[in-house]
């Protein structure tokens, strides 16, 4: 239950961005091209043209939040919504990184060799994905968690 009312609020997110793309076109584009979006009390992030993009929840426009050389997918707000983990390719792999919900310079979480892909954050402070199995399997892949600070999974 708890999903499917995180999945509504999700799409009730997409369409109040939606709406603000109509009245300023030439700022967001069409909803449609928005990808991987999240939601927390106060914003709406999601990402666009391999960038970030954070807008209010309650609609309005949006603001670029990351944007260095590389892309940025599947962002995931922290409980406290002060933060904001995603995946970035920015040294040929994808890692995840996290950045604060005002911008700056991300902060680079894991270092594996293989991609990771970001699922969502824990109460505690952790951040759950998945990735290769560290030696083994080579096409096998695990759950892990990591401190949103860095650290060993």
């Amino acid at each position: 239950m708890k999903y499917q009312a995180h999945w509504a609020a999700r799409l009730g997110a997409l369409a109040l961005l939606s709406t603000a793309a109509g009245t300023s076109a030439e700022v967001i584009p069409h909803a449609a091209m928005l990808r991987y979006p999240d939601v927390s009390r106060e914003h709406i992030v999601f990402a666009y043209a391999n960038d970030l993009w954070i807008a209010d929840r309650e609609g309005g426009m949006a603001r670029p939040l990351a944007s260095p050389d590389g892309s940025e997918i599947l962002p995931r707000f922290s409980e406290d919504g002060q933060t904001i983990a995603f995946c970035g390719n920015y040294d040929g792999g994808r890692d995840i990184y996290t950045i604060s919900i005002y911008g700056g310079a991300p902060h680079r979480v894991t270092h594996h060799p293989g991609g990771e892909v970001l699922c969502d954050s824990t109460p505690d402070g952790r951040l759950l994905f998945y990735g290769m199995v560290q030696g083994g399997m080579p096409r096998a892949r695990q759950m892990y968690f990591v401190d949103a600070e860095g650290g060993l999974p």
